[in-house]
């Protein structure tokens, strides 16, 4: 496994884990368990010198065979060696256990249970790690509140103590229920690239979504919450059935309109009177041929798969143009 200053192997990944379920050293996890396990260990490092966090392409479900199916989502810091490791609680009530793993001579040590989420939580979507104010590292975990529901929580990192504890962002009675949302595809991530983790919340007030557009199109709300004063927002449009998120400027927020452009294989950003268009979105065959006669120019925005995602500027409107759609746009199936 390589991607920074060092390397290791998967052979010394799982012989210095240290995994509770299993009441010992992983040492005897290759007899139990099939390459799904290496699959498993969701790797994360520091590069040397360097703030952001790069993360690994291992990642998916533990399987320990003959213990039952345990899904679980793994941090590990190379640097400190600290391993974090996300698995449902063995209560009837549910929710997620958090164990915080120290290397101790050689070998990872549980250090911390926290508990997290009892009634309310029935699993672990995924981990994402941080860093936040005062340059704190934290955890933001996406968790399963239903078959068909996601919601977010947020864990602190207490240098001082080695602890982890529960945050509670300034501002926000209840960071669940704010956080929940029924397209179980978002996950929280670095929407910005500014080191910090954004949660992707779904609005009901970003503006107008006229039919057919209302059936794969969403307003979002990307919320920073490790900021002194509580939550950065970032607004903008899921596209649900292309799977990208386009940024919008926050003064167009409840007072935009989306309708579907002419061909169907995009839509128009509109103000909300549905008298002026700002830009077109659309995706598209990039080997297609557009109408004769036709002299609209259309920039190259991304590639999704086999298509292409395209933009044009119609009216002008501060802070939305090609640059912008084209720095801010985040293809989400892709890391």
């Amino acid at each position: 496994i390589t991607g920074a200053a060092s390397a290791v192997t998967l052979d010394q990944v799982l012989t210095a884990a240290y995994i509770p379920a299993l009441d010992g050293s992983s040492a005897t996890l290759d007899s139990l368990c099939t390459d799904v396990v290496l699959q498993s260990l969701r790797l994360r490092r520091k590069a040397d010198n360097v703030g952001t966090v790069t993360k690994y392409d291992l990642d998916g479900k533990l399987v320990a065979g003959g213990w039952g199916a345990i899904e679980a989502q793994v941090y590990w810091d190379l640097d400190t060696q600290d391993l974090v490791v996300a698995l449902p609680t063995d209560t009837e009530y549910g929710g997620v256990t958090l164990q915080l793993l120290t290397n101790v001579e050689g070998e990872f040590r549980s250090y911390q249970t926290l508990n997290l989420g009892e009634g309310t939580y029935t699993g672990c979507a995924a981990l994402h790690a941080g860093q936040g104010r005062d340059d704190a590292m934290y955890l933001v975990m996406d968790v399963w509140t239903g078959a068909n529901t996601l919601a977010s929580d947020i864990v602190l990192y207490d240098g001082e103590t080695g602890f982890l504890q529960p945050y509670h962002p300034p501002g926000v009675a209840n960071l669940q229920r704010s956080t929940q949302r029924y397209h179980t595809e978002l996950l929280s991530r670095d929407i910005d690239g500014n080191g910090t983790i954004d949660i992707p919340v779904e609005v009901d007030d970003g503006g107008t979504l006229q039919p057919p557009m209302d059936k794969s199109l969403l307003f979002l709300v990307w919320e920073d919450y490790a900021t002194v004063d509580g939550a950065n927002s970032k607004f903008g449009v899921y596209d649900s059935q292309n799977n990208f998120y386009l940024p919008l400027p926050e003064s167009m927020h409840g007072s935009v309109l989306i309708r579907t452009n002419q061909g169907g294989s995009g839509w128009l950003v509109c103000d909300s009177e549905n008298s002026k268009i700002y830009c077109e979105i659309r995706v598209v065959d990039p080997t297609g041929e557009d109408p004769a006669g036709s002299t609209l120019v259309y920039q190259r925005i991304a590639n999704i798969g086999s298509q292409q995602l395209q933009a044009r500027i119609v009216t002008p409107y501060y802070g939305l143009s090609i640059e912008s759609i084209t720095s801010g746009t985040v293809l989400l199936g892709q890391e």
